[in-house]
């Protein structure tokens, strides 16, 4: 007798088929991104370290005190490892070659400075007004920003100086932007800004006192556009000038 069996449909010489792993997909992915974020963290470190802020020898800062009619400079030294600081009132006056630095606004102003102490490599500027000095002087712990300008100097320096810059500054210029929020009216930027920070908080600095021919203010009638008006001066001391500049060349 011949016994017949129904075949089962169905081919059981194929396997089942696996699933592709997404693992290496998920690595390569991470790697991509690893990869642009290096490559972001090496740009941004090499463009600010190479940059003309962190790479010229001499650059200057000038801070106009608005209400106070007080101008702080400060000239970087980056060979000399040095930032030197000079303060005076802005009514202030050179005699022999008419310089004045009574203006309107920090960039003129600024470029009185170039013809008493030299030109820099870079140049920056900024106003301070009353709000400026109100945050600078909770900086330093005190009611108001001093009415001396010698103090007043010291008084900002110092602000500047809370903030320090760290390590992934380079990227964020978190410390950098909090020094711009304090002026107005500037041509600075994160990268000048952190220069300054950079060089007060890392190398020497020596406060430079100008010298005047008198101590208070000299009043002056002045003949101009058929009105006669009255301004003060303080004639600075040609001698002292001379000897500020000598000084910061060495």
């Amino acid at each position: 007798m011949i016994m017949i069996y129904p075949v089962p449909s169905g081919n059981f010489s194929k396997k089942k088929k696996k699933k592709k792993s997404k693992l290496p997909i998920v690595i390569m992915a991470i790697l991509l991104v690893l990869a642009v974020l290096v490559t972001y963290v090496l740009f941004s470190f090499n463009s600010l370290k190479n940059s003309r802020e962190m790479t010229e020898d001499k650059v200057d800062y000038l801070f106009f005190l608005e209400d106070q009619k007080d101008i702080v400079f400060i000239r970087t030294d980056l060979a000399g490892k040095i930032s030197y600081v000079i303060s005076f009132p802005s009514i202030s006056y050179e005699p022999i070659r008419a310089v004045s630095t009574d203006l309107e606004n920090p960039k003129e102003i600024y470029s009185s400075i170039e013809k008493l102490f030299g030109s820099a490599n870079m140049g920056f500027y900024a106003t301070i007004d009353k709000n400026g000095c109100k945050k600078i002087a909770e900086l330093v712990g005190k009611q108001s920003v001093s009415t001396d300008s010698q103090e007043a100097a010291k008084e900002i320096v110092d602000a500047l100086m809370t903030h320090i810059p760290g390590f992934f500054e380079f990227l964020f210029f978190g410390e950098s932007k909090k020094v711009l929020n304090l002026m107005e009216n500037d041509n600075l930027d994160s990268k000048s800004s952190f220069r300054l920070l950079h060089m007060l908080n890392n190398y020497a600095m020596k406060f430079t006192p100008l010298e005047f021919l008198t101590q208070e203010p000299v009043k002056i009638l002045k003949y101009e556009d058929h009105n006669t008006h009255s301004i003060e001066r303080l004639y600075i001391d040609e001698k002292g000038l001379r000897n500020v500049k000598e000084f910061m060349e060495k």
